[in-house]
């Protein structure tokens, strides 16, 4: 742990002649903004700060070959990538060639079947069905057989990507890359939407339409940038931050709806990069992009509400696919000779592909190592790789190319192909090469600032809005929060890695924090008795509601009582090792269970004319539906697929027989079944086949679009 140098004179310069809170100032200097200029610049970005698009090589092409095509009523095709950058880089594109005169479709390819890149096939289907232009976004830079039969069959093909170049070039009408060798542009690290976004620009500036409509697309263009993780600095800060301002403002009912699911009301850049980019790209990782598309361009009220659900029940089988492979893969690790290389490198058979990229990022916080993770299927590995800050994974691997089918991406994440029985020898040549030599990686966390939990306040949160949006290349602040008494602190999550808590300051002020996966022993921490522990805590300061919250990364305990420590670790070490005990020990005791206790109290309501309502506690609840289960088959309509997997959860610990949970990932019927509403009004689960059907939650119900709520209730009256 470092704490961060700064030059106090300049930062209280700073602060006094722009009028910025000191704090403010402080990071400002820290991250290496001393111009004064320059700070305007990244404080206030606006349009006039943005570089004339016909900077960027063959841009000026790419415009004249599209002018041609309007004026010639020649039919224009998108090619996309199956992530949200390429979906929204699609979207933009579609969205603004339709509305100034072109003709114009679409095509993102199937991540599993297709994979990364043009196919040629696709082009020439496509020309088949009278399309002339090809344009692509996201992709495109290493498609050199498709750019040729596009060529071959007299398409004008134009390719704008952000992907970093091989050797060359595709022999395109027009390659719009930042990344090119030749590329002189001052600002290189647009997202593939970024670069789509340049296009339009220039497009519209020989059209004269006014810059204002086109960033109307702003809020797609920013939500693409923060899922891509490149650097929110120059020009890419003007799209992010006027972005958020238009998604705050956005009439994109899907992305409304699918907003409303996560309960994100003022969403911000850590909003889309954990929680809403996670639901839009599970549909391409488990099968086709399509979904997370048609939900960002729908106008009805009705698809809206049922994309949303449906890419909801995506990510929850895409987390559920993504731990087993997980495990897996530490398994294998563990019991190999991998962990003692300076790069993962595991494999397994039919990985599903679509999770190997967040399989491996997992791997690299829990090894702290550049990781592969590979599927193999038919003879053919596919795989992607994630690095560690530091190590150029692209640069490190390119002396390794001759393994590789195909292989690229970027300097901290790369994708590739890989024949069976090359693996070992890819793992041979780099234990070689590399020995027991480790790659320097400084896992250390940088310190901001040290404050104390008193002095944490809305001042704080005022001189942080400053700085927003954050991601990369411009990180959340970390702050070190030194000797706070802990007034309350919970473990939860599957292996007690996630740690809630609440410190008190000397001055009795109280905050919240909150943090995950912080590979903390169950011991680390006496929880009985908290208000005796002191904590230094690491973390990041976020507004949450009325007042701040702490985004915990880490902490460790700075002043215990020797005597109570040691009394509450006995507590926790019996009670942890209750598995342990031998059943006869514990005879004596009896057994007590409260759900069978309430069978007697609600057993009567089986005998009330249907239907009714009933309102009660959770555990009541679960008394009742486990009851109509003995008697019955049971049907059970939730609102959504994250109250549907609530109760499921709840029911399940109490063992119910033949319960299935059902999703539009999820078909499978058993005796009982659990679902959402639209699987009801789409006519995925026949409702006759069963005795009892009961909706929970009917006040959320009522949440539904009137239209979706009417057409719930007129299935259910055909009941029998």
């Amino acid at each position: 742990m470092g704490i961060k140098k700064f030059n106090k004179e300049l930062a209280q310069k700073i602060s006094e002649e722009l009028n910025l809170p000191f704090l403010t100032s402080q990071l400002l200097v820290t991250r290496g903004y001393t111009d004064f200029e320059e700070i305007e610049k990244f404080l206030y970005p606006s349009k006039k700060h943005l570089r004339s698009p016909f900077l960027l090589k063959d841009m000026d092409k790419a415009v004249r070959y599209l002018l041609e095509a309007r004026e010639k009523k020649l039919p224009v095709f998108v090619y996309g990538d199956y992530d949200v950058d390429g979906i929204t880089g699609v979207a933009t594109l579609v969205t603004f060639l339709s509305k100034y005169g072109w003709k114009v479709d679409y095509y993102i390819p199937n991540r599993l079947d297709e994979g990364y890149g043009i196919q040629p096939q696709v082009v020439e289907e496509y020309f088949k069905k009278g399309y002339r232009v090809l344009l692509s976004v996201d992709c495109g830079i290493t498609s050199f057989e498709a750019v040729e039969k596009a060529r071959e069959l007299g398409m004008y093909v134009i390719i704008t990507d952000h992907h970093t170049i091989k050797d060359k070039i595709p022999e395109a009408h027009a390659v719009v890359d930042p990344k090119r060798d030749d590329e002189t542009y001052p600002f290189r690290d647009f997202a593939g939407v970024g670069v789509a976004y340049k296009l339009i620009s220039a497009v519209a500036q020989e059209l004269g339409i006014p810059g204002d409509e086109v960033d109307e697309v702003l809020d797609i263009v920013a939500l693409g940038t923060i899922a891509d993780m490149v650097d929110l600095v120059d020009e890419n800060r003007y799209i992010v931050k006027e972005g958020l301002k238009k998604l705050n403002t956005t009439n994109r009912i899907g992305l409304l709806q699918l907003m409303k699911k996560l309960n994100i009301t003022n969403i911000s850049s850590q909003d889309i990069g954990y929680r809403l980019a996670p639901k839009l790209n599970a549909a391409g990782r488990l099968y086709s992009a399509e979904d997370a598309y048609k939900l960002i361009m729908t106008d009805n009220i009705s698809s809206a509400e049922q994309l949303a659900e449906m890419l909801m029940g995506y990510n929850f089988t895409r987390q559920e696919i993504e731990n087993k492979i997980f495990k897996e893969a530490i398994e294998k690790i563990e019991h190999s000779k991998i962990k003692d290389l300076p790069i993962l490198i595991v494999s397994g058979d039919n990985w599903h592909a679509g999770v190997l990229g967040i399989v491996a990022t997992k791997l690299v916080q829990k090894y702290n190592k550049p990781s592969l993770v590979v599927s193999l299927e038919n003879g053919i590995g596919r795989g992607s790789g994630r690095s560690v800050d530091g190590v150029n994974i692209l640069e490190v691997l390119s002396d390794f190319a001759s393994y590789f089918e195909e292989f690229g991406g970027h300097p901290m994440a790369i994708g590739f192909s890989i024949k069976n029985e090359k693996i070992p020898e890819l793992i041979e040549a780099i234990s070689e090469k590399f020995g027991n030599t480790f790659f320097e990686v400084d896992s250390k966390i940088e310190i901001d600032s040290i404050l104390e939990v008193d002095d944490i306040n809305d001042e704080i949160i005022d001189s942080l809005r400053y700085l927003e949006p954050f991601g990369h290349g411009n990180p959340e602040p970390v702050f070190l929060i030194k000797d706070s008494i802990v007034d309350r602190i919970r473990f939860f999550g599957n292996t007690n890695s996630n740690v809630r808590m609440i410190l008190k300051g000397k001055n009795k002020q109280t905050v919240e924090g909150i943090g995950f996966g912080l590979r903390k022993n169950y011991y680390d921490i006496p929880a009985i008795q908290a208000f005796l522990t002191s904590l230094d805590v690491v973390a990041n300061i976020r507004k949450n509601g009325v007042g701040p919250i702490l985004n915990i990364l880490d902490f460790k305990i700075s002043s215990v009582h020797e005597e109570d420590y040691n009394d509450k670790y006995f507590i926790y070490s019996f009670t942890n090792d209750w598995k342990s005990q031998k059943e006869e020990e514990f005879k004596h005791f009896g057994v007590f269970d409260e759900l069978s206790q309430r069978y007697e109290k609600v057993e009567k309501y089986l005998h009330i004319q249907r239907p009714f309502v009933l309102q009660m506690d959770p555990m009541t609840r679960n008394a009742f539906l486990m009851l109509l289960m003995q008697k019955g088959r049971t049907l059970i309509v939730n609102p959504n697929n994250i109250e549907t997997l609530h109760v499921y959860e709840s029911l399940s610990r109490h063992s119910p027989k033949d319960l299935s949970f059902v999703n539009s990932l999820n078909r499978k019927i058993s005796n009982h079944v659990i679902t959402n509403a639209v699987m009801i009004i789409e006519d995925q689960v026949p409702i006759d086949d069963f005795d009892f059907i009961v909706l929970n939650e009917i006040h959320i119900l009522s949440a539904l679009s009137t239209e979706m709520y009417e057409k719930l209730l007129e299935k259910l009256k055909k009941k029998n």
